[in-house]
């Protein structure tokens, strides 16, 4: 895994796919996943901006279980390929 951190936001990559960024936008902090990276959401909890799904995130209440298994369905999807 390869992190490229700039001046608002840091991608995480996996052989050079993109599989998540987080970005700060105002007082939060935004965490999503590229329009290629297909993930299971039967509880409808990710966010859609244009193709890219994301959560956000006020606190670290939000960063549950819920969160977890996107971050390691999108790390799983950007391996396999």
């Amino acid at each position: 895994m390869v992190e490229r951190v700039n001046a608002r936001d840091v991608t995480y990559l996996r052989r050079g796919r993109a599989f998540l960024v987080v970005e700060s936008v105002r007082t939060r902090l935004l965490a999503s996943f590229p329009a290629d990276i297909r993930l299971d959401d039967p509880m409808g909890r990710l966010l859609k901006r244009g193709e890219h799904h994301y959560f956000r995130v006020d606190d670290a209440g939000d960063l549950d279980a819920h969160v977890q298994q996107f971050v390691q369905q999108a790390y799983s999807v950007a391996r396999s390929t």
